[in-house]
């Protein structure tokens, strides 16, 4: 296992092998479970694998093909599933969190399907995002609601419609104001210009009380610091032999605008290197906070690790985040 950014996590370290000791430090990790045409029956010893002895307390999971298969890989883990978020076959959500969690306690949970002007809607189907609150520790008592989430993989603007959607939905909920993007829709016979879906009115009143938030998962989008003109020339070569369009920035210059954050650039140990989190050689999977969240908390370290045979499409992201 290679590991980038953060060196005690190294699988030769007996840290690998421990959740982080401070009391206040929550480990989140992310990993998009895509086998290919790997069997289905191994997919929970594969996560296990991706962990390679990195014990997280809250895992996040995109597609997971089926509710019983995420129930398997929590039980190897040690873990429960707290949530599974369906959505279109094959792009579930799971969110587990470690059994008898001494740190984290979910208090309400939900799917929130990422409903989007009917012409962005694309491959005939719609993503979600598993909406889980969860008490977390700290000086005071505190919950955060997280966001776990895997949008769509063709089209930016359609990324950029599902993620509007959830992020008003959250920042609605934290009540922060709705926040919302300057999304470049265009009109048609039937729809308004800019037209936006109304808001969910029927998620569980305890998600409400969270006054921050986060998003993890896989975005398949693109930070334009990630890719200098060099490396920009590359990826879009490997996306091109894939079939995939060139990187696009407009998801994160709205997330930036919106004053979200990405959590590895507040990481007090930060990546020594642009991290890498897909096949195509760049990063698509994030860990994201809220402003509010970004401003009272400390995220001690962001990293991912990318196995020596590689069994997915993306390699496993890991945040420590102190609340």
């Amino acid at each position: 296992m290679c590991w980038s950014g953060v060196p005690e996590w190294r699988a030769e370290h007996s840290v690998a092998h421990e959740r982080p000791c401070n009391a206040d430090t929550v480990r989140i990790a992310s990993l998009n479970v895509f086998m290919g045409s790997g069997p289905a029956s191994a997919l929970a010893s594969m996560v296990r694998k991706e962990l390679d002895g990195v014990l997280p307390d809250v895992l996040c999971l995109q597609e997971v093909p089926t509710e019983s298969e995420a129930a398997e890989i929590a039980a190897l883990l040690d873990m429960d599933v707290a949530l599974f978020s369906f959505a279109m076959a094959g792009c579930s959500n799971a969110v587990l969190v470690t059994r008898g969690s001494q740190k984290v306690s979910v208090v309400a949970t939900a799917t929130l399907p990422l409903r989007v002007n009917p012409r962005y809607r694309v491959h005939g189907g719609t993503r979600s995002a598993g909406l889980v609150a969860l008490k977390v520790p700290g000086r005071e008592t505190r919950s955060v609601t997280l966001a776990c989430t895997h949008l769509d993989h063709m089209c930016e603007v359609a990324r950029l419609a599902q993620m509007d959607y959830l992020v008003r939905t959250l920042s609605g909920l934290a009540g922060s104001g709705l926040i919302e993007f300057d999304l470049p829709l265009r009109g048609r016979a039937g729809t308004r210009d800019g037209e936006k879906p109304a808001l969910p009115s029927d998620l569980p009143t305890a998600l409400a009380g969270p006054d921050s938030w986060m998003i993890v998962g896989d975005f398949n989008a693109h930070r334009r610091t990630d890719l200098p003109e060099k490396r920009l020339a590359e990826v879009t070569r490997r996306r091109a032999a894939a079939h995939l369009a060139p990187p696009e920035f407009q998801l994160w210059d709205a997330l930036q605008k919106a004053g979200c954050v990405d959590a590895a650039e507040i990481a007090a140990v930060r990546p020594a290197e642009p991290l890498v989190t897909s096949i195509h050689g760049v990063r698509v999977d994030y860990v994201v906070l809220s402003q509010q969240l970004a401003q009272r908390c400390r995220v001690a370290a962001v990293g991912h690790a990318t196995p020596k045979r590689r069994e997915t499409d993306h390699a496993l992201v890991v945040a420590d985040v102190a609340f």
